[in-house]
């Protein structure tokens, strides 16, 4: 018994000890609450902690003039005391960039004095973001706050002593007035040699410095008091900074050209910034507040894109780009550095803080430095043409895929199939490697297949490249070309036909993970088979016009005319409007007398003579080539017979103008002429209309021209019998 009693009463005592300190506390809450803040020292000191929302009271609206609507409004007070070791003037600092509405009340006699620190009244002064607080007594002094919450602007004002403030001010001013400058005469600068090179990446730089120069006029909040704005001060600024950020990233994009090697990640970043800019939108459009999470999504989708922008410029300095290096450094560095500021300054809030501006100021002068070094690297830095000549007389064992595609039996020998064929081939054994063929034509290039980005690359440097290329490809056919472009990304060159005036290259851009011994010798193999291919298609191509053509004249023979000549008058009428189409039929007169008294060299001079003469008179689409013997034939499509008689008079009177046995022997011709009708509507009655129609002009007396009886066009002339 005297053991729980004793167990009760310690119970007991513990208990009333426990009631009794919470009810100590309790007490001393509202104590708490009411002590004033004891400002001392030489340092700053934040407000947000110590500010007690509150309802206003009478002498406010008795001592100030108050008006608008109170509704939205929030009121704050605070107590402030000095300390008795205090012998500073101590004032309350506000941020630069004006709230919308914003009100502070200091004691001035017996009542409160209004300062309106707000962009509602243009009134104020333009540096009004501060109020001398008058803390020269040490009693306690209440002072309070009005101010219109519009999210996520954050009320966050700080004390400061006078002199520290005045002094830290004054560096702070000189600091973004001399960045100002110096932004300002770089936008000149960029200005100036966007007019003389216009280029997306020109623009970028110009859109960045001058949103950036904007954000630093924004940020010191000057243009806010002097001109009315609509919205919130706060918005416009947070909009602002997150269109420098976007901006930024394009121009890295741009500057590391990740749209030509690392695609997928510059897919991201341009959607992510899409993303970015279209919460902004949403957010600051909205009439009634939104919770701030959404802009801080904002800056976490930014944040994020430029990590994936580290990770492309990573990759491309993998494959040895050298323009990822400056852009590494400097979007690490910017990225580095907004996340320690983002991480320590409290969310949410829309404006950048003084170091995080500083960041984005070295960032805009960053950028313009970057691409003036890349332009300096462009013009300096010499291309790389390593030539690697090829003796391999061993023979190869082709693998398997690839032996599969070359030995196709079913395949053509047309040159026109055989670049795309190899186009197939190299994306079955070596897959992802973009290729292309280049022509060079007329001293122009010209691509085949699907580009890719680094093809495209690779053809935009052509031109700087073309000489050098030419000269190393003209001198060994059979030569395999590293060519590494300025920015350090190199391309396989195989060529693969070679002509004075024509020449073909196989052209190939492998990643650094895809330059590997297999897939290097994959293409040597499927270069040397394309040379094969176009040698045979050439050979080929040779040995048919050899065997169209005429040995002597070079025209078309009989056979591969009425070929050509089926062709286009099977074109001509599968038309509705049936357009004309005439024959000429051309006979050497007394040529058998020439060879006989001349011999059968002056009578292949003559033939020659009238060759090229036809060759001359006639158009490119005309058709030309040799019957038999003295006898040559044209057909001229489009032609009305009216237009084909005066071209014949025209061959006809050339030729008898000329000289063609050096004055012994005057050449004439006898021509026939025929079109197309409805009694003459195929190529054999055109032909033999022709022939009649030129013996025709035999018999009249020799070198004329004589018209078809089934002509009647009025505008010939007329025929003697």
């Amino acid at each position: 018994m005297p053991v729980l009693g004793t167990f009760r009463t310690i119970r007991i005592s513990g208990l009333w000890l426990t009631v009794f300190f919470f009810a100590v506390c309790l007490l001393n809450i509202p104590k708490a609450t009411a002590e004033p803040l004891i400002v001392s020292g030489g340092s700053s000191i934040p407000l947000h902690e110590h500010l007690e929302i509150t309802t206003p009271p009478d002498i406010l609206f008795k001592t100030s003039d108050l008006s608008g609507n109170d509704e939205n409004n929030i009121w704050y007070k605070f107590e402030l005391q000095t300390s008795q070791f205090n012998a500073q003037n101590w004032l309350i600092q506000f941020r630069q960039v004006p709230f919308q509405q914003l009100d502070f009340f200091s004691p001035f006699e017996s009542g409160y004095r209004l300062h309106k620190l707000g962009s509602d009244s243009l009134k104020t002064p333009p540096t009004n973001f501060t109020v001398d607080l008058d803390l020269a007594s040490e009693n306690s002094k209440t002072f309070y706050i009005r101010y219109q919450s519009v999210s996520p602007n954050a009320l966050n004002p700080h004390l400061w002593p006078d002199t520290t403030f005045q002094q830290i001010q004054s560096n702070q001013n000189l600091i973004l007035s001399s960045v100002q400058l110096l932004l300002l005469a770089i936008l000149i600068f960029v200005f100036a040699q966007y007019f003389s090179q216009q280029t997306r990446t020109s623009y970028l730089i110009i859109s960045h410095t001058l949103v950036a120069s904007t954000l630093l006029l924004f940020w010191q909040g000057d243009v806010f008091r002097t001109f009315s704005w609509l919205g919130d001060p706060g918005h416009w600024v947070a909009a602002t900074t997150i269109i420098t950020l976007v901006i930024a990233l394009n121009s890295y994009r741009q500057l590391t050209a990740l749209s030509t090697y690392s695609p997928l990640l510059d897919k991201l970043i341009l959607g992510s910034c899409t993303l970015a800019v279209a919460m902004m939108v949403y957010f600051f459009s909205q009439p009634e507040s939104l919770p701030p999470v959404i802009l801080e999504t904002v800056f976490l989708t930014l944040a994020g894109s430029y990590s994936l922008l580290i990770l492309g410029a990573l990759h491309c300095l993998y494959n040895g780009i050298h323009p990822a290096r400056s852009t590494l450094f400097a979007a690490g560095l910017t990225l580095i550095a907004l996340s320690i500021s983002w991480n320590h300054e409290p969310w949410p809030r829309s404006l950048p803080s003084y170091p995080e501006l500083l960041v984005l100021s070295i960032q805009a002068i960053m950028l313009p430095a970057i691409h003036w070094y890349h332009l300096y690297l462009s013009e300096s830095q010499s291309m790389a043409l390593n030539v690697v000549n090829t003796n391999d007389r061993k023979r190869r064992i082709y693998e398997s895929a690839l032996r599969q595609h070359l030995q196709n039996p079913d395949s053509t020998l047309d040159e026109s199939d055989i670049p795309n064929r190899v186009l197939s081939t190299l994306e079955a054994v070596t897959p992802n490697i973009p290729a292309i063929i280049l022509i060079y034509s007329d001293n122009e290039w010209h691509m085949i297949g699907d580009p890719s980005k680094p093809a495209q690359q690779l053809r935009s440097q052509l031109s700087s490249i073309q000489d050098d290329l030419l000269q190393v490809i003209s001198t060994n056919q059979d030569t395999k070309i590293n060519f590494k472009d300025r920015f350090g990304h190199l391309y396989w060159i195989f060529p693969l036909r070679e002509e004075s005036n024509r020449m073909l290259l196989l052209a190939m851009a492998p990643t650094r993970s895809q330059r590997t011994s297999l897939a290097w010798q994959m293409a040597c193999d499927i270069s040397s088979h394309a040379r094969t291919l176009l040698q045979a298609s050439q050979q080929s191509q040779f040995w048919q016009q050899q065997a169209c053509l005429d040995s002597l004249t070079g025209l078309l023979n009989r056979r591969a005319f009425y070929q050509e000549a089926e062709q286009k008058i099977n074109q001509s009428y599968a038309t509705e409007d049936n357009p004309p189409c005439c024959a000429l039929f051309i006979d050497i007169d007394h040529f058998k007398r020439v060879n006989d008294q001349h011999g059968h060299a002056k009578g292949d001079q003559i033939l020659k003579l009238a060759a090229n003469t036809c060759r001359q008179v006639l158009r490119h689409q005309d058709l030309l080539g040799r019957y038999g013997g003295e006898e040559f034939i044209a057909l001229l499509p489009n032609t009305e017979p009216w237009q084909a008689f005066h071209v014949a008079e025209r061959i006809r009177r050339h030729i008898a103008a000329s000289e063609g046995l050096q004055g012994d022997y005057q050449i004439t011709l006898s021509i026939g002429l025929a079109a197309l009708s409805h009694q003459i509507n195929t190529l054999e009655m055109l032909v033999e209309d022709a022939d009649k129609a030129m013996y025709l002009a035999k018999q009249r007396g020799r070198n004329q021209t004589c018209i078809s009886p089934y002509l009647s066009d009025a505008r010939l002339p007329s025929q003697k019998a």
